[in-house]
């Protein structure tokens, strides 16, 4: 739903630099194996000696890089003949080489659970969390355990070169990512600069007022601006993909709290509160004390419904739009 920066991914990158350096050297010598075995055709040799040429940067090349090597590979084996089943066997190969399934279950979670991550990115309503687990009874080792999926910008069944570039990895629950699929969505994770995201969730006109006065919930009408954007014809669309306004009219019980915090957190009650705990306490603290969510636009992924609660909060006027 919110665009991340690059900058604030690139210093998580740095981080994990000694690992990834590690992941660099490994892919080179696998893919010297297969490129040393016989291959069915000279286009898939092609493409592994493309894939190891690449393998220093691949994991960690930014979006607009990726679009570039995209149309280097394209060259060789076109994304819809690599989708066939022609290149099934091969496809696998390269997965392999590249240790896909491995860095899923042990890096993949490290990394995205630095990023901070926790929501799905696409629709915000389930969880995307890293969690601590023992690796056996009775003992007090530990792993990290991803409670997400992995989805891929650039498809991996289209482009198993990019399986394991960390700018074409989105943290996603299963249902988004059972829905998605290989379609293609107008939404790119990782810019630059970050906007304000073309969502909004707001209240049908005059639903406050109804449900104050009754209390019914069937009062509260949810509704979704999804920003009507024009799109190319084979793109989907988002909000109809992810099923969106189906499952945030399912939250009017939460969007009903919050219609009741606005009458009780009144602008002159939360300076009270404000200066009455200001030696711990700021205005932002308040806002996400009396909503119970993240309400700043940039905390969107780290926590579930925090778009959401964001939106609505600040359209029955529980909290300021900043």
């Amino acid at each position: 739903m919110r665009a991340i920066a690059i900058n604030a991914v690139k210093q998580v990158i740095s981080h994990f630099s000694k690992d990834i350096k590690t992941q660099q050297t490994d892919i080179e010598n696998r893919l010297q194996e297969l490129i040393d075995t016989p291959l069915t055709d000279n286009r898939q040799l092609r493409y592994a000696r493309l894939l190891k040429t690449k393998a220093a940067k691949i994991i960690t090349a930014e979006p607009k890089d990726l679009l570039k090597m995209q149309a280097e590979f394209d060259r060789i084996i076109h994304a819809d003949d690599m989708e066939s089943d022609v290149y099934e066997t091969f496809r696998k190969q390269i997965l392999t080489k590249l240790r896909y399934s491995h860095r899923r279950s042990v890096f993949y979670p490290a990394y995205f659970g630095r990023i901070g991550i926790k929501a799905c990115v696409y629709c915000n309503a389930q969880s995307a969390l890293t969690i601590t687990r023992k690796k056996e009874k009775d003992t007090d080792e530990t792993r990290l355990q991803a409670k997400f999926q992995v989805d891929h910008y650039l498809a991996k069944k289209a482009y198993p070169c990019f399986s394991i570039s960390l700018f074409n990895l989105y943290p996603v629950c299963s249902s988004c990512n059972n829905v998605k699929g290989t379609k293609k969505i107008d939404f790119s994770l990782y810019v630059d600069q970050p906007a304000t995201s073309n969502f909004k969730f707001y209240l049908e006109k005059g639903s406050k007022g109804k449900y104050l006065n009754s209390r019914d919930l069937q009062d509260v009408k949810i509704c979704l601006d999804s920003g009507n954007k024009a799109l190319p014809a084979d793109y989907s669309d988002y909000a109809t993909l992810f099923e969106l306004e189906g499952i945030y009219k399912e939250y009017k019980d939460v969007a009903s709290e919050l219609i009741l915090k606005a009458e009780v957190y009144t602008s002159d009650y939360k300076r009270t509160l404000l200066n009455s705990f200001q030696n711990y306490m700021k205005a932002e603290n308040i806002d996400r004390l009396i909503t119970g969510n993240y309400t700043a636009e940039e905390e969107i992924h780290q926590r579930p419904l925090a778009k959401f609660v964001r939106d609505i909060s600040i359209d029955v006027g529980l909290i300021e739009k900043k």
